[in-house]
């Protein structure tokens, strides 16, 4: 089997922040499409598929299969430059079997799904449906994404699959932890400002580690280092690497991330990859992902997240690593996207 990874035009397979570019082991997370594709494409090279990764310069060649490097954009010009790997890369396309559109603009996979005889599936991002382009075929992150999907005129055989890390990447600790995390990016639709405030309060340490990508990411971020100035028990760590990200991940007692509206959140379980439980917002995908009391809580009140953060030494920090290893693992990941491979070559439409 030889597939087509169509990665975006924004960050390179894996992401890698400004510190960070280039082959080095260590790079930048934060960029959940990117992040994704990357994990997918190792596993399902361990798996014998042949990969052809088309993904912009900085990112890692498959170990089975062949890179081809596309141009480097930015959100102001994606839909210029995506729908050109169409002109510049259709020889290479059509030698593949299946065409998987992991970009922004899903150009790909309807030129795929029209000229491929159907040969092609597509994972979207965030809340929106792309452009009403060829609608079938779809595979989103979750159930609640493909519910969202749904709501906006997608076919009810659009399926999900959940999205995965290696759990041999992250090396767990099962040590209560020095300190609560926040890592993500600093957006309003992230609510740093929950976690913030659960420290002010209950007076514990926090970490926010955040990056520097973006405009918005800087502006945000600056804000909320501005209004932490006299929190003595509030410190930030920007673009932090692959590997301070881990050592954060191990020596918190928990991650908060307050996220609305998300799809999946490839941090919750990075963090639980480390035996570190998760306190989330009772929305989005996160009720698919943790059970409340188990790997974590779901809040949905301020007394709830801070009961949450009182609480949380009675969270088995083994759980948490076995639900990775059970559930979300990158092997499993790559098995159930071959599956669908399979279906598509085989002529089947959903």
């Amino acid at each position: 089997m030889k597939v087509a990874i169509v990665s975006s035009c924004l960050y390179s397979v894996p992401p890698r922040g400004k510190r960070y570019f280039g082959y080095e082991n260590g790079f930048s997370g934060g960029y959940g499409g990117e992040s994704q594709v990357h994990t997918l494409v190792r596993a399902l090279c361990r798996a014998g598929v042949n990969v052809e990764l088309f993904a912009i310069a900085g990112s890692i060649p498959p170990e089975r299969g062949r890179i081809h490097y596309l141009p480097s954009g930015h959100w102001r010009n994606i839909w210029a430059l995506e729908p050109q790997i169409i002109d510049d890369y259709w020889n290479e396309l059509i030698q593949c079997d299946v065409v998987h559109d992991w970009t922004l603009t899903k150009v790909i996979h309807n030129h795929a799904y029209v000229r491929l005889n159907k040969r092609c599936v597509m994972t979207p991002w965030g809340t929106g449906a792309p452009p009403p382009f060829a609608q079938y075929n779809t595979v989103c992150w979750s159930e609640f994404q493909r519910q969202l999907f749904l709501d906006q005129g997608y076919p009810e055989t659009t399926k999900w699959i959940h999205g995965a890390v290696e759990p041999a990447m992250f090396t767990p600790s099962y040590s209560e932890g020095e300190f609560f995390l926040y890592l993500s990016r600093v957006h309003p639709t992230k609510h740093p400002e929950v976690a913030i405030k659960m420290a002010r309060e209950l007076k514990f340490d926090l970490v926010i580690a955040a990056d520097t990508e973006s405009p918005d990411h800087i502006a945000f971020l600056q804000a909320a280092q501005k209004a932490c100035q006299k929190d003595k028990n509030i410190r930030f760590v920007i673009d932090p690497s692959f590997e301070e990200k881990c050592n954060l991940y191990r020596n918190a007692k928990a991650l908060i991330l307050a996220s609305e509206g998300e799809c999946f959140g490839l941090v919750t379980i990075e963090a639980m990859a480390h035996g570190t439980p998760v306190i989330l917002k009772n929305d989005g995908a996160y009720p698919e992902i943790v059970k409340h009391g188990i790997h974590g809580f779901l809040c949905k009140t301020q007394d709830q997240y801070n009961n949450a953060a009182k609480n949380v030494a009675m969270i088995d920090r083994k759980e948490c690593r076995k639900l990775v290893e059970e559930k979300f693992n990158s092997d499993l990941l790559a098995h159930r996207y071959i599956e669908v491979y399979a279906q598509v070559m085989s002529g089947e439409v959903f």
